[in-house]
């Protein structure tokens, strides 16, 4: 499994095309679900996303998903 979170903290600090992920794209790099990542953000384990104007959908920055990557590998 630390591999596996090596590799994507790897590809995480590669720049992406993509300027912002979705929490379901952050659960998947950390190796959660969805539902156990998004419990984790509640109990403040994780970061919360950022919602860029009233109505979007939430996502996360490249410097918050570094974050959430780095928290989760230790």
């Amino acid at each position: 499994m630390l591999k596996e979170l090596e590799k994507a903290l790897m590809n995480v600090q590669e720049p992406t095309k993509k300027a912002a992920l979705s929490v379901v794209e952050v659960a998947a790099l950390c190796l959660l679900s969805p539902s156990r990542f998004h419990s984790l953000v509640r109990q403040g384990v994780f970061p919360k996303a950022v919602k860029a104007s009233q109505g979007r959908r939430p996502h996360y920055t490249h410097e918050l998903v570094q974050r959430c990557v780095e928290i989760r590998s230790t």
